[in-house]
Order: C-alpha cells, then structure tokens, then sequence
C-alpha cells in the first residue's frame, strides 16, 4: 500500500474528511484535515485534539505499511481550502472561490468569484470591473490539471495548458491548528514486507482475497481453508472486543462472497455446576426451553449483527490473519519436513539461544538443548552440525524440532549409515548405551550366519567405527555381541574384564557378577562408567565382587537359610546343611518339589521327606495367617494408592510399613531392597506417596 492510500483510508476511517496530502523531496509529510460537510455546517471546528488523534494513527499506519517518511504534519486547512474532489465542489456551490492559473487570461492570473454548478461542469461568477463574467469548467479537466475557462460575453478562447490550483477563500472563521512531532524524533521504519497487505487494500467481505496480494494460499503452501479459518478468528476476535466480557463469538464466511455472518455462543453446563462466566455460560434447564434435546456441553448460539470493525479492529484483525498464515505455513512446512521419514537432522548453526543452538536446514529449524549436545563440544555460528530428532514439541513459539547428539538413538542413527548391512536388515542394533563424549557399548546381532556383526560394524582398519567417533567428538565405541543368554550377555557387555562366575537372581532382576583382583578395576572402570555402561546396555543390575566379597555373601546367605529352616522346619542344623547342599533355599522348595527328586537324597527316607514336606507347607501356612495379619493393619490411604498390588502390599507389612507416610519417609534404596523393584520404579512410588504433602 502506497503513502497516499494509507494517509487516505485512516483519516477517512477515524470519521474525519482529507482535504490534502503532500510530500516533499526531504522525507516531509503534511496532511489537512477537516470536519465532515454535516458537521461542518453544524459549526463544528477542526481541535488540536483532532489532529493529534490522527497523528498518532498514521504515525502506527505508515509504520505498518513500510511508508517511506522522515516527519509527519497534520494540520487543518483553515480559510486556504484547495478543492479536489467533487464532493469538494458540491461542498462549496454557492461560496467564493478563488482561482490561480498558470497562464494568464485576459492579462490576469487570480480570478475571484462565486462557485456554481453548470450543467455537467462548474461555473466561476467574477467581475472584471465593468460587467460580470464567468469560467466554465469540468471537474475531469480540474483533476487532469488541463482545463478551459469561457467567458459568457466573448465566447471560446484558446485553452489553457494547466491549473495551478483551485483554492476556496471562505470568509468564515476557521482555527488553523497543527500537531507537530516531538523535537529530533526520528521514525525508524522495518523494510520487511507484509504478506496481508491485499487485505488491508481491499474488503475484508471479497474472497478474492485470500488468493491475491502476500496471502496466497497456493504460494505460501497454505489451504484455502486454513486462511478463511484465520479470517474466521481474526474476525471473531475483533468482535468479541466489541461486545466486551468473556463472551464467545463464532464466525463464519462464506467462501464463495465473501459475506460473514455473527453469532454468539454459550457452553450448556450442568444446572448443579452454577455459572462459572455468565458472558459464555447457561443452564442446562434454561438452554432446554430453547431447544429441548440439548445436551451439557453443547452450545447454544444466536445470531447477532455483524459489527463493523472499523479501521483498528481491522488493523487487529490483519495481525491475527498473519499470525495464523505463519503458524499454518511453518506447521505445513513441519509436516513435509516430517513426511520424509527423515531421522537425523542435517544442516547449520544458526544461532545461539541461551545456551541452546538454533539448527537451520532448509527453511526448517530445530532446537539443540545444551543438555543434549556432547559436553565440551564447543559449536559455532555457520558450523555444519548432524543431531537425531527427538520429537516434535507444537507448543513451542520457536523452533518445534527438538534434537540430541548425546541420546544412544543418535549412535544407533550413525552407526546406520556408516553400515550399509544394518540398513540391508542383515545386522541389527539391539541396545545401545552412553556416556557422551567418552564412552559407549552397543549391542549387535547378525540375522546372517555368514556375516560377522562386530567385525562388520568396525569396517575395514576401523573405517566404519573411526566415522562414528570422529563424528562424536572422540567417544570411544565397544561392539559387544547380543546374546539370548543374559548371563553371557552380561559377560560380553562387561568386556575387557574377564568373569569367573555369574549367580543370576531373576527375582530382583540382579546379577553377581565375580571377577579376580587382577581384572576388578577393569571390569568396575573409572568411575564405574563400565560397569555402569554394561548395566545400562543388557537392562541387568550388576554387581562386580571379588571371589572373596563373593563367598562372604555366599556364606551370609547360607547362614540365613540354614536359620529359617532350623526354626520353621524344627530340625538340626546337620539337616539344614543337607539341604541347602543340595540347593534347597526356602521352604517352598522344601514343600513343593517333586516327591521323587527329595527321594533322591541319600541322606533322607520316604519318612524323612514326607515329614519334611509337611511341617515346610505347616509354616507356610503359619507365615501367610500372619502375613495376612500385618496386611490387615495397612492403612486403606497406602492400600489405594496407585501401582499398589497385593504382593507389595504384603512387602511392605512385613518390613512395618503400614501407612502412606511410612512409605514416603522410605529412601529409594530402601524401598529397593524391601520390595524387589527397579530404582525407577521405586522412586515413582515413593514420590506418589508424597503427593498429598505438596497439596497440603
């Protein structure tokens, strides 16, 4: 939009008539402004307060609109009123007028006179002194500068080249005020275009409009519903600021005239709920004597007039029209980015954000936290960087694309595209496990008998490996083979260490892993990243122990087990030994294996195993009639928790936990080896419990 449109439909919107505009060659805009014809001939007069009302307008509108100026003047025109337009004749018919030409007529320049139609042009009555005499025009030719005055007593005389100005000189008094800017202010103006100018240039009512000027849907990629959506909001929204409260306004436009029409909507809610915002709400027994099938929460509408919404509102209307064109062109772009099926990100840094970096590939942009980089990776503006995605974040204002260098995904993402095989489906990466930076273990597994999948995954002197670690700034990568065994899984994934027994407890999903002296720094690492890394990579809690940490606990635990069976089975400790020599370790055991395998103990007789047997299922019985006891005294808030199962429940009371604040005041660690469960698990658990402290 040019200067002059912009000046035009702001004065003419805040209700005030443009008398004139000009601009000169050193950036200075000077505006005249008038009361309209009815309020001028009400006596209404042209204040300071006026002019600084559209100063201040168009001082917002042509910053909006890219209008090139240095300073702006708005003034009225007092008694020097230049008439233009025609409703500027019309105005005027019957008060004096003076008139300048830039060739002189019978010797004179300046004629004064009375203003007057005459048939389909203007009339100037003046006196040369001796008769009256008159110069007819036409309103085409004032406008085309190119005009012939006649005279009515001499006839035709040669036309005139052109007309320096036609100005009114009424007689009546006029106050001629002027709003002048603020002393060395300087308006800076941004060069970027605006893609919604055609719908400030024309009615917002024409259809056409979302197809033509910086909005068109096809360019921009953008459905056509999408933008009459967006005109849909931005209309509902200007709207709504009109009526005032919280109400809720729907608008609809029609796609083919572009016609709107208003409507006004309540939320129907329960007649028990109460009204929560009058403005947008209504009982459901009131809205039922509307319409008698309607349901709690439906809406109930009426129609309403559509509101003109002036030149602010659609100044408003226009920014949430762009906001909406951008959100739907960036989530369009987003989804093609997305449908690619691409994993990893590739392109440029951008910028830095807080610590984070902006990443830029094409025209899309993704987010690199500082917590997922490598630590002292040090990245810089125009560097080429390769991240995996994470996910996508939609109500994120900027970048929506979140990225990762540091997460295993990223390894397994590299590892692919250095091995052709993994791609091929011949190879497969089953975990994988990081500490970024310094050191990572995956575990590989070939689904082709004929090719080696650690030596495949190293490449030819290391080829293939060197290019997943140059890539991550050095970190050392150990290839361990996957195996369906989790004990040898486990003594794979705790390489270079070499094991000399594993005692797996499934139970507490743990395994006791014992090494010699010579191999247990190794097998530990520094810091316990290997161990750690291992125990990450199988999903298997590790514990490294020397042969002799190894054969205390071995001896603890027998002592343990010989106790339990001297009290609950009332026999000896000979006997005890018996059994636990030949892997008896609880009294399920004890009263549940099959007859003929305890038959087949040298030491014992039938008489010996039935006895056994039912004094182990009697103290069964007796731990569960107590057990049950203890259950009973859990309080019902630790019973209703949520995750709580019975088998918990009954952990729980057997190590005195019988409240929801007993539960809470357990440490993490605690609660592991009490109920047997993950460090994850347990810590969900135990934050559960303490809930009810916050909302407190």
């Amino acid at each position: 939009m040019n200067w002059q449109a912009a000046v035009e439909k702001t004065v003419t919107g805040l209700g005030y008539d443009l008398v004139d505009c000009e601009r000169s060659a050193g950036g200075l805009l000077r505006v005249y402004i008038d009361k309209l014809p009815e309020q001028a001939l009400a006596g209404e007069l042209i204040t300071v307060e006026d002019c600084e009302r559209v100063t201040r307008q168009l001082q917002y509108v042509l910053e909006v609109e890219n209008c090139d100026y240095q300073r702006l003047e708005v003034s009225s025109p007092g008694i020097d009123r230049p008439l233009k337009k025609l409703a500027d004749y019309q105005r005027f018919a019957g008060q004096e007028v003076e008139i300048t030409l830039r060739v002189a007529f019978q010797g004179r320049k300046k004629y004064r006179g009375l203003l007057a139609a005459e048939g389909d042009g203007w009339r100037v009555v003046f006196n040369d002194g001796k008769t009256d005499q008159a110069l007819d025009f036409s309103l085409e030719e004032v406008r085309d500068a190119n005009w012939c005055p006649k005279s009515a007593s001499r006839g035709a005389v040669p036309r005139l080249q052109s007309l320096a100005r036609t100005r009114l000189a009424s007689l009546r008094s006029r106050s001629a005020s002027r709003a002048m800017p603020r002393p060395g202010n300087r308006w800076k103006r941004s060069r970027r275009p605006t893609r919604m100018t055609r719908l400030t240039e024309v009615s917002i009512n024409e259809p056409r409009t979302v197809d033509a000027g910086g909005c068109d849907s096809r360019e921009k990629s953008v459905e056509r519903d999408v933008v009459f959506g967006a005109v849909e909001a931005a209309l509902a929204s200007a709207t709504k600021k009109l009526f005032g409260g919280e109400v809720d306004i729907r608008v609809t436009v029609d796609r083919d005239s572009g016609e709107y029409e208003t409507f006004r909507r309540w939320h129907v809610v329960p007649n028990e709920a109460g009204l929560q915002n009058p403005d947008a709400e209504i009982l459901l027994f009131e809205a039922q004597e509307q319409i008698a099938d309607i349901e709690v929460e439906d809406h109930i509408e009426e129609p309403v007039e559509s509101l003109p919404i002036g030149r602010i509102g659609a100044q408003a209307a226009k920014q949430v029209i762009l906001q909406k064109i951008r959100d739907a062109e960036r989530e369009q772009l987003l989804n093609d980015f997305l449908s690619r099926g691409e994993k990893v990100f590739i392109g440029t840094v951008k910028r830095l954000d807080k610590g984070d970096i902006i990443a830029e590939s094409g025209r899309i942009e993704g987010r690199l936290k500082r917590s997922e980089m490598i630590p002292k990776e040090n990245l810089r503006t125009g560097d080429r960087v390769r991240a995996v995605i994470l996910g996508v974040d939609p109500t994120l204002r900027g970048p929506q694309i979140m990225l990762s260098r540091s997460s295993p995904e990223f390894m397994k993402e590299l590892f692919a595209q250095e091995v052709p095989e993994i791609e091929q489906g011949l190879l497969e990466i089953k975990s994988c496990a990081r500490d970024a930076g310094s050191r990572a273990k995956i575990a590989v597994i070939s689904h082709d008998k004929r090719v080696d999948p650690i030596g495949t995954c190293v490449g030819v002197r290391g080829s293939r490996v060197n290019g997943v670690t140059n890539e991550l700034a050095g970190e050392r990568v150990d290839i361990v083979l996957w195996s369906e065994d989790p004990a040898q899984f486990v003594i794979g994934a705790l390489a270079p260490a070499n094991v000399q027994s594993i005692v797996v407890d499934e139970e507490r999903h743990a395994m006791d892993v014992v090494v010699d002296e010579e191999n247990l720094a190794i097998a530990i690492g520094r810091g316990g990243q290997n161990v750690r890394l291992a125990s990450e990579l199988t999903g298997w809690r590790i514990n490294i122990m020397s042969a002799e940490e190894s054969a205390a606990k071995q001896e603890q635990e027998s002592e343990s087990v010989r106790k339990l069976f001297v009290e609950k089975l009332d026999v000896d400790a000979e006997v005890a030994d018996i059994l636990i020599a030949e892997g008896f370790t609880s009294l399920e055991e004890v009263a549940y294996v099959p007859m003929q395998e305890m038959l087949e103990i040298e030491a014992f007789d039938e008489d010996t195993v039935n006895e056994l047997r039912t004094r182990a299922k009697d103290a069964l019985l007796t731990m569960e009639i107590a057990r049950e006891e203890k259950v009973e005294e859990v309080s019902q808030d630790l019973r209703d928790l949520e995750g709580m199962s019975p088998e918990l429940i009954a952990k729980l009371a057997d190590g005195n936990i019988h409240t929801r604040d007993d539960l809470a005041d357990l440490a993490v660690d605690e609660l592991v080896e009490l109920a047997g469960m993950g460090e994850a698990e347990a810590r969900a658990m135990i934050m559960k419990a303490r809930e009810h402290w916050f909302t407190a």
